[in-house]
């Protein structure tokens, strides 16, 4: 008797993942705005990265988010916060 069984189906897998998808995207847009030199211009619900963008505070070159799972508001670089995975407040998701 065979205690383990063979799954002989092939398994079919993307590509791409969704999320390198839309991060390739966002770079491309970000180098034609760049080559234009547009600003990029955020309103609040934007998604950047993970999080959505809450207000700017254009004193400290920083910004609000939004943790899309806990709701939770944090303040961080407005640059840095697409490399940012997750909220320090992720155990309590």
């Amino acid at each position: 008797m065979d205690k383990y069984t063979v799954d002989t189906d092939e398994f079919e897998e993307d590509l791409e993942p969704s999320w390198l998808i839309k991060q390739k995207e966002d770079a491309k847009l970000a180098e034609e705005s760049y080559a234009q030199n547009k600003k990029i211009i955020y309103k609040a619900g934007d998604q950047l990265g993970n999080f959505l963008f809450v207000k700017y505070n254009k004193a400290k070159n920083r910004a609000t988010f939004e943790c899309q799972d806990c709701g939770r508001k944090f303040t961080y670089n407005i640059y840095a916060i697409k490399n940012k995975k997750k909220c320090k407040w992720y155990k309590y998701h």
